[in-house]
């Protein structure tokens, strides 16, 4: 797989800054890179180290602008061409998705995206990591690649031939992911794998939460958008509820009519304003501000190169966060009407 085509198979997560990773990259042959220690990661840990330029500390002069949008994360507006954040940018870590369970209890869309193909070369590494680390059922070590018929060049790809996998802790397995980053040569080289159980994976991507347990989580009434919904299913929540901690909040997916496409979602993120003794997570990026003054009520559109399109606002003690879809299914004018629905 080139350079190119493995970042482009990046999944996207309910983060606002991993909701449209893009990157172009050349890297080597993983045949010809040295061995690495393998890494045991949690997920926490990918995502603070995929960002680590999020909290960068910049020169007062290079800011352009700056929006806190009164929940967790305040927006910072830096030069596109600012040394640093590329720097910073280049050093991120790659979650690319290697296997599936397709038996998993999650959104359908996460279960049709298209497998992605290896070449000889990366699906050895990726077999390598994977020894001792999953088993079938009767407790045999499993080579989860194989070789795609009919395919010239030969390419490879996950496949579990009709087993359920397990890890070595003798639970069943829900995703495996390669784990890239840049070095020093800009060669995209392997880090680890993860093994995420599928119980695990359910909890990270399902969303299996009522209405009322979305309101009880938040202590408030939502807002739900009541206009320019009909292309879409009816909403589905998950509940983040970190134990009172800031990042605790409801996650609202519009899932579109075309469930094999994921970008044609739409994800509304609820959380509570945060109290006075609090600090948001500081946002670095290149891109813009715009300040939108609907139905009496001050909302925030960010737009900027990877990352989503977001549109911020507070109503009633709690913070909204909308993603629309992408492709610019939604215009402008229905954005802000979908929006005031949800103010009126």
């Amino acid at each position: 797989m080139k350079g190119k085509d493995l970042i482009n198979k990046v999944i996207r997560v309910d983060v606002p800054d991993m909701e449209q990773v893009r990157k172009d990259c050349h890297r080597k042959a993983m045949s010809q890179l040295q061995p690495i220690k393998r890494l045991r990661w949690s997920v926490a840990a990918v995502v603070a180290a995929c960002f680590l330029f999020a909290t960068a500390a910049y020169a007062t002069s290079v800011i352009i602008n700056r929006v806190d949008t009164g929940g967790t994360m305040e927006f910072i507006m830096i030069p596109n061409d600012c040394p640093d954040y590329h720097a910073r940018w280049a050093e991120s870590i790659i979650a690319t998705p290697v296997y599936v369970n397709r038996y998993s209890d999650v959104l359908p869309q996460l279960l049709r995206i298209e497998r992605p193909t290896f070449d000889s070369d990366t699906a050895q590494v990726i077999s390598g990591m994977l020894v001792g680390r999953i088993f079938t059922a009767g407790g045999i070590s499993f080579d989860l690649m194989t070789a795609i018929p009919y395919q010239y060049p030969i390419m490879y790809w996950a496949d579990d031939r009709g087993n359920v996998l397990y890890n070595e802790y003798g639970y069943e397995v829900g995703e495996i992911r390669l784990l890239t980053r840049t070095n020093s040569e800009s060669i995209w080289e392997p880090l680890d794998i993860t093994i995420t159980s599928r119980a695990d994976f359910e909890i990270e991507w399902g969303y299996n939460n009522t209405f009322d347990e979305a309101i009880a989580l938040v202590g408030r009434n939502l807002r739900l958008p009541t206009v320019h919904i009909e292309e879409f299913s009816p909403p589905r929540f998950r509940v983040i509820d970190m134990h009172g901690r800031l990042s605790s909040g409801v996650t609202i997916r519009f899932i579109g009519n075309d469930t094999e496409l994921w970008f044609e979602d739409m994800l509304i993120y609820v959380e509570n304003v945060r109290d006075g003794n609090s600090e948001p997570w500081s946002i670095y990026m290149p891109g813009e501000i715009t300040q939108l003054e609907i139905a009496g009520v001050t909302a925030h559109k960010i737009t900027a190169d990877r990352y989503a399109t977001q549109i911020f606002w507070i109503h009633d003690g709690l913070v909204y966060r909308l993603i629309p879809p992408g492709n610019n299914m939604l215009t402008d004018k229905q954005l802000a009407e979908i929006i005031q629905s949800m103010i009126e």
